[in-house]
């Protein structure tokens, strides 16, 4: 997996480049920059709540709660004189308060109960935001300071940075032991529990990077929009297009967000303008069949029938390769750009196969190739 990366990462720091360097040739006004910057942002928010669901298994309606604490925060601040960018790193560590305030209790429940209470809490914010006594602009809203001249750039490179920072963090957890216990709640939370899995802890840290990252996102959108009204940021909807983007790409992967995120904001651009007030039913008609068609969603789907083509490939090779030395087989295939290795035991053989830049590991039972290096091949 290392010597994989390391091969890919010419390749990744050409893209990033790219990226950064893309605003160069735009105008600091351009369009095409507004919806740069809306996708850097949904991949985070994306990324975020995979952080959450797709390594502990809680599934949460409310998410958008984190975004709204955000953008509130941001907009406070920015309307007393602090820098928005300060702004959206409290909001960010409020995010993080509200979780150990909050969650503790609400990780008494699970499943569907759960889900249903982070709900409650999202509409308890966004009813407290829209009275007159909070003092934040009630059912009004709140309107930020504007700058003279408005640029764009600024906001997609901040949202860009955001974006690599999020997916470096879940990339990192993935393969972390802090991950491994996460995932390890996702299985059997109980049978993690009895093996001394700290459960509480890890779920309580897992909301709260994934709060962080979305609470920064929701700064960002206040400060890009200058304007934070309870009933946009503390939206259902909102938290609805949250799920949705890791669920069609793919909960519990790197790419399966991304991909989600670019699927979804296609959609959510084309059902906007087209369905209006249906577009929350097509999203929860569509939620309902990614879950019962694509259940580890589109990248879930590419990666198994990989995976499917390289254990099809593997049995051709060892069944071409029965009258074969293992210094000849690896030298043949060589020639083909594939890698082989044995370490056999007393009723099967281990593979390792380099398969369209991946290494498989992949157990063939002596039944399936017969009897190895018995002859080399003439």
């Amino acid at each position: 997996m290392r010597l994989e990366f390391l091969r890919m990462y010419p390749l990744l720091l050409i893209v990033i480049a790219a990226l950064y360097i893309y605003p160069v040739f735009m105008s600091p006004v351009s369009f095409t920059l507004h919806l740069a910057f809306l996708l850097c942002l949904y991949i985070t928010l994306a990324q975020a709540f995979n952080l959450m669901a797709g390594f502990t298994g809680y599934m949460t309606l409310g998410h958008s709660a984190f975004f709204g604490i955000g953008a509130y925060t941001t907009a406070v601040l920015a309307l007393n004189g602090v820098s928005p960018y300060l702004g959206m790193l409290v909001g960010g560590m409020a995010a993080v308060a509200f979780v150990f305030l909050i969650y503790p209790v609400l990780f008494t429940l699970k499943g569907a109960y759960f889900a249903i209470s982070t709900m409650l809490v999202l509409r308890i914010l966004a009813i407290l935001m829209t009275q007159p006594f909070i003092g934040l602009g009630g059912s009004e809203g709140l309107p930020l300071p504007q700058p003279v001249e408005f640029s764009r750039i600024p906001y997609y490179y901040v949202s860009l940075t955001q974006m690599l920072v999020t997916s470096a963090i879940a990339m990192i957890m993935l393969r972390s032991k802090l991950g491994l216990g996460m995932r390890a709640i996702r299985e059997d939370e109980d049978a993690a529990l009895y093996f001394g899995v700290p459960t509480l802890k890890l779920k309580l840290v897992a909301v709260a990077i994934s709060a962080f990252f979305t609470s920064i996102a929701g700064g960002l959108y206040a400060s890009y929009t200058f304007y934070v009204h309870p009933e946009v940021v503390f939206a259902i909807m909102l938290s609805l297009q949250i799920q949705f983007m890791p669920i069609v790409g793919g909960l519990g992967t790197i790419l399966g967000p991304i991909i989600g995120a670019l699927i979804v904001f296609g959609l959510s651009e084309t059902f906007t303008y087209t369905l209006g007030e249906l577009s929350l039913f097509v999203y929860g008609a569509s939620a309902i069949g990614v879950m019962l068609f694509l259940p580890e969603g589109v990248w879930g789907v590419v990666r198994e029938k990989l995976r499917l083509e390289c254990r099809i490939f593997c049995r051709k090779v060892l069944r071409a390769s029965v009258l074969m030395t293992n210094r000849q087989c690896i030298d043949e295939l060589k020639l083909d750009g594939t890698q082989f290795g044995v370490n056999k035991t007393k009723k099967d053989a281990i593979y390792l196969f380099r398969f369209r830049r991946r290494y498989e590991l992949v157990m063939i039972k002596y039944s399936e190739v017969g009897a190895f290096n018995t002859k080399p091949r003439q």
